[in-house]
């Protein structure tokens, strides 16, 4: 009896125990949560201690359970309700804290996805401005390669003075320049009427010739540059509404380029880049072209600046043609060519009574004398010979690769054609008549005794009548 007592009073003394402790608990437990939820949340340092608030917050949701389920077993009255109250409380809170947790977890995460793409987008951005700087680079070597080629153009076009060098030089140079496009390369030269002297073409893959049996002005595009005098850029003839209409079986090519060689106002020639497929050159090709036709044109036009200076230091102002001196050496050199074995002739010509002509019509009388007997010669042989004005009324023909049957014909062509033509002097025509000497050159025979033998003949002449020919004797005759 008395042992039941006591068991009986040792557990009402243990239930008042836990429900004191449920009670103080239940007192403290908002204290401790009010310490628990706000302290992550508020910390400056990051949620790098959540795990101590939520392992805070586990205890005290352990303690509170404790002591609800004390004072559900042992205690009386409204008490009961106090660990309850504060057990719903840390339950609340912890799932707050819990929530809370994983929010700023999702932000730590999203954070740092936003800074990964951030990162990924500044070296897609960085890779990008590299590439650009890299064609750039490659874009500036190219100009680099290409203006340097346009020098080496300058100099090499500089140091040609006739027209087919120039011309075979320029095809050359902007077919280097051009080099690896598919195109066709031709450059055109005109004389000064404006019809077509020289053509050179270069076949780069372009797989569109322009045609050998076409001139250049009867080609629409030739005749569209050579009238506009300006360039013409053609992407796609088709699409061209300057060419609609046009005929375009005949031109093989569907892209172009035309850039006139243009000097004093006047088209010299034009350098035309063509191509069967379209589009073949870029905007950069065809200032390349340009700046090639330009620089093209000034080599032209200091060729026939220096050639133009030359005849004149050559040959004579009033008959147009060689002075002493340089049909001497011209005749020099074909005494060397004679050496070799081909007949080389000389014809000595004088005007007969020409001192009369001046003294009875005046000296621009004997001016127009001398410049119609100029052009009569001029007229009377080929190209390959050679005339020049000795002195005073005295002319001399080099007769290249002629004995002295063909020299002798050649002087008689020449004296009846002087002899027929009337010369309108002050009004009046008068007749006026020539006498030559023929000489052929004796082997390895020298310039001045080649001349002194013609100059023999003419003298013959003169003496036996004047208005005559008369010939040399041969070399084997005269030993």
């Amino acid at each position: 009896m008395i042992l039941g007592r006591t068991a009986v009073g040792t557990c009402r003394a243990g239930a008042a125990l836990l429900f004191g402790a449920g009670c103080a608990i239940a007192f403290v437990a908002p204290l401790a949560l009010g310490l628990v939820v706000p302290v992550p949340l508020l910390a400056g340092a990051g949620w790098r201690r959540m795990d101590v608030y939520a392992g805070a917050s586990g205890l005290a949701f352990v303690a509170l359970a404790a002591g609800m389920l004390a004072s559900v077993a042992f205690g009386r009255g409204p008490a009961t309700l106090a660990p309850l109250g504060a057990y719903l409380g840390a339950l609340v809170a912890s799932v707050l804290a819990g929530w809370r947790y994983l929010a700023l977890a999702e932000e730590r995460g999203h954070a740092r996805r936003q800074i990964m793409e951030d990162v990924e987008l500044d070296l897609a951005h960085l890779r990008e401005e590299l590439d650009e700087q890299g064609r750039a680079l490659a874009a500036t070597e190219n100009r680099r390669k290409r203006f340097k080629a346009l020098q080496e153009v300058v100099t090499a076009l500089a140091e040609n003075l006739e027209a087919e060098r120039l011309a075979d030089v320029t095809l050359r140079e902007v077919g280097r320049i051009l080099s690896g496009l598919p195109v066709n390369v031709g450059v055109f030269l005109l004389d000064e009427r404006g019809d077509e002297m020289l053509r050179r073409t270069l076949d780069l893959g372009g797989r569109a010739p322009f045609p050998e049996g076409v001139r250049i002005q009867d080609d629409p595009l030739n005749a569209w540059v050579l009238e506009k005098c300006c360039s013409l850029p053609i992407r796609d003839l088709e699409k061209d509404f300057r060419f609609r209409g046009l005929d375009l079986a005949s031109i093989p090519g569907r892209s172009f380029h035309l850039a006139p060689m243009v000097s004093q106002g006047r088209v010299m020639g034009l350098v035309r880049v063509e191509s069967s497929e379209r589009n073949a050159l870029n905007q950069e090709d065809q200032r390349l072209v340009d700046s090639l036709a330009v620089i093209a044109s000034l080599a032209f036009e200091n060729a026939r600046l220096y050639r133009e200076a030359r005849e004149l230091s050559d040959t004579d102002g009033l008959t147009r043609l060689l002075l002493r001196r340089s049909v001497m050496q011209r005749l020099e050199v074909e005494l060397k060519r004679g050496d070799q074995g081909a007949p080389l002739s000389l014809i000595m010509l004088d005007i007969d009574h020409f001192k009369a002509v001046n003294d009875t019509y005046g000296h621009p009388a004997g001016d127009v004398v001398l410049r119609e007997v100029a052009q009569i010669l001029r007229r009377s042989v080929r190209d390959v010979d050679v005339c020049g004005r000795y002195g005073g009324e005295e002319f001399l023909v080099v007769l290249p690769n002629t004995p002295t049957d063909g020299a002798l014909r050649v002087a008689e062509r020449i004296r009846e054609a002087v002899r027929s033509k009337p010369f309108p002097l002050r009004g009046e025509e008068r007749r006026i008549t020539v006498s030559m000497g023929v000489a052929t050159a004796a082997p390895e025979a020298r310039a001045e005794e080649f001349i002194a033998r013609a100059d023999e003949a003419l003298y013959r002449a003169k003496q036996g009548g004047r208005d005559r020919v008369c010939a040399a004797p041969s070399p084997g005759d005269a030993a």
